[in-house]
């Protein structure tokens, strides 16, 4: 039912929001990279990078530094 309401699985829309989260705190804050990652409920800063960069297409570091 999730599915058919969102086109997406559960996991991707909480991978979604995690991310959403993350680059907003990253674009209006100064936090670390781990900080970051752990306000955003991902205990592994090291999983939060590889996921960032998985899906956004740089690292958490490098996305801050092109805005």
């Amino acid at each position: 039912l999730f599915r058919q309401a969102t086109s997406l699985t559960p996991q991707q829309y909480y991978t979604g929001l995690i991310l959403d989260k993350s680059k907003a705190l990253l674009e209006a804050t100064d936090y670390s990279v781990s900080e970051v990652a752990s306000l955003c409920g991902v205990e592994d800063s090291l999983y939060f990078s590889r996921l960032f960069k998985k899906h956004i297409g740089i690292s958490p570091t490098d996305y801050r530094k092109r805005l």
